[in-house]
């Protein structure tokens, strides 16, 4: 019964992750399309983890323009939290 739990808890946990992962692909998308200008005001608003996930999954050259137009010290930030979780 315990192992049954333990195997439902998981299985909602993945289903959570794969959903938050959706999510995080389908904003790297609608951010890819936005004025890099724009996309980098409303990614410098976003919690950091969000940022970062949305920004990794972003074609590396938009992704670039975008990090280009946020204010150096939210740029810098958010380089080291991508090295970090890259590791």
């Amino acid at each position: 019964m315990r192992e049954q739990k333990e195997e439902v808890a998981k299985a909602d946990q993945e289903k959570q992750t794969e959903a938050f992962e959706k999510k995080m692909r389908d904003m790297a998308k609608i951010y890819e399309k936005m004025n890099s200008e724009e996309a980098a005001k409303i990614i410098s608003n976003l919690e950091i983890e969000i940022a970062v996930s949305v920004l990794v999954k972003m074609r590396k050259r938009k992704a670039a323009k975008v990090m280009e137009n946020l204010e150096p010290a939210q740029a810098v930030k958010i380089s080291k939290y991508m090295a970090v979780q890259e590791q």
